[in-house]
C-alpha cells in the first residue's frame, strides 16, 4: 500500500516542527536528527527533511535579523535515512536585508568532531535558502485577480472536526495509508478534475502549525493526488489493493508569502494539483492557505512514480547516486 505518513504502527507524535532541531557544532556546520516517525517506508518524508534546512538557515542568519525564509529550493540527490545528519552551510550572500545560503545534507562519511564530514563524502540533499524579515518588507502589493474555475466550498472550522459541516468530511483514503499525524477533510460534493483536491488539515495531536511545518505539510499530498489519478479510471478500487508505489521527490521549490502567527495556527487549507503524469514522472503544485483565505506558501514538486521495492532496496556504495 502506498505510504503518505508515519510508518505503520507508530502513533501520531505531534507536529513536524517539534521534531525539527538543529545543533550548531561550528561556524558553518549543524547536526540534525531525522525522526523515523516521519518515514515513508525506509526513507524520511522529503518535506520533513526539507524543514531541517529551514531550521538551519534561520539559526544561521538569526544574528542578521532575517527571521523568515521567503524562498527555498531543494534537490534530492539520493535517499536520506532516519537518524543523524550533518548539514554544512555556504554563505552565498549576506546583506543588510537578505541572506542566501547553500546548505548540504550529509549522512555518509559523518564524523563526531571537526571537520565533521570526511573528504569526498556524498551529499544527499542540497538546498538554496533565501531569508529576510517579512515585517520589514516594503513595495507594491498587487492582486492578479485570478479566479479559480473550481473554488472550494466554504467551511465552518467549528463544525468541521465534529463532522457537522455539510460541505466537508474526514478524508479516508482508499488503498492508501493515511497520514496519522494529521486530520484531513475533503469536500463532499461538486465536480472537479481528478487531479485537483482541496483539503483542510489540522494536527492530530492538537499542536498548532508553525512556519517550520510548512515544508512537511506541502509534501504529504502530492503522492495522494498522483495515486488518485492512477486509480481514477479503475471501476473497482480494490483492483489496486496490494499494489505498492513510491513517489520519490526529485526537487521541490517553495515560495513563502505570509508568515504564520508566532504561536501557530490550528488550520490550513491545501490545494493539490496534478495535471498529468508522463512516463513515470509528474509535477505537482501545492498552494497553502490560512483560515482567512490568504495564500501562505506555494510549492512545486517534481517526482517519480516507482515500485515501493526501490524504497526498501539495499543502499548502494557511496559513489553511487542512484535512487
Amino acid at each position: 500500500m502506498p505510504n503518505s505518513g508515519p510508518t505503520s504502527g507508530q502513533a501520531a507524535l505531534g507536529s513536524a516542527a517539534n521534531f525539527t532541531k538543529a545543533q550548531r557544532v561550528n561556524d558553518r556546520t549543524y547536526v540534525v536528527d531525522l525522526a523515523p516517525a516521519f518515514n515513508i517506508g525506509a526513507v524520511p518524508n522529503g518535506g520533513y527533511v526539507a524543514g531541517h534546512f529551514l531550521a538551519v538557515a534561520l539559526a544561521h542568519v538569526a544574528k542578521h535579523g532575517h527571521k523568515h525564509v521567503i524562498s527555498a529550493h531543494w534537490d534530492f540527490l539520493d535517499r536520506s535515512k532516519p537518524g543523524r545528519g550533518t548539514m554544512v552551510v555556504e554563505e552565498l550572500k549576506i546583506a543588510r536585508n537578505m541572506s542566501v545560503l547553500s546548505i548540504s545534507l550529509y549522512q555518509d562519511g559523518q564524523l563526531t568532531e571537526a571537520p565533521w564530514v570526511s573528504p569526498g563524502a556524498r551529499r544527499i540533499i542540497v538546498g538554496s535558502i533565501t531569508c529576510r524579515d517579512m515585517a520589514t518588507e516594503t513595495g507594491p502589493s498587487l492582486d492578479g485577480r485570478f479566479k479559480t474555475e473550481y473554488p472550494p466550498q466554504p467551511a465552518d472550522l467549528e463544525l468541521l472536526p465534529l463532522g457537522k459541516d455539510p460541505n466537508w468530511e474526514r478524508f479516508t483514503p482508499k488503498n492508501f495509508r493515511p497520514n496519522k499525524n494529521c486530520h484531513m477533510y475533503e469536500q463532499t460534493g461538486g465536480s472537479r478534475p481528478d487531479g485537483l483536491r482541496d483539503l483542510w488539515l489540522e494536527y492530530t495531536s492538537g499542536d498548532l502549525i508553525k512556519n517550520l511545518d510548512l515544508a512537511y505539510l506541502a509534501d504529504i499530498t502530492p503522492a495522494m493526488g498522483t495515486f488518485q489519478l492512477q486509480t481514477a479510471e479503475i471501476d473497482d478500487p480494490s483492483a489496486t489493493k496490494g499494489t505498492s508505489f513510491w513517489y520519490p521527490t526529485l526537487n521541490i521549490h517553495m515560495d513563502f508569502l505570509k508568515s504564520l502567527p508566532e504561536e501557530g495556527s490550528r488550520w490550513l487549507r491545501l490545494r493539490n494539483t496534478v495535471k498529468e503524469t508522463k512516463n513515470g514522472r509528474y509535477g505537482c503544485d501545492v498552494d497553502i492557505f490560512d483560515a482567512e483565505g490568504d495564500l501562505v506558501a506555494r510549492a512545486r514538486h517534481v517526482a517519480l512514480i516507482m515500485d515501493m521495492s526501490r524504497n526498501m532496496a539495499k543502499r548502494k556504495p557511496a559513489k553511487s547516486a542512484n535512487l
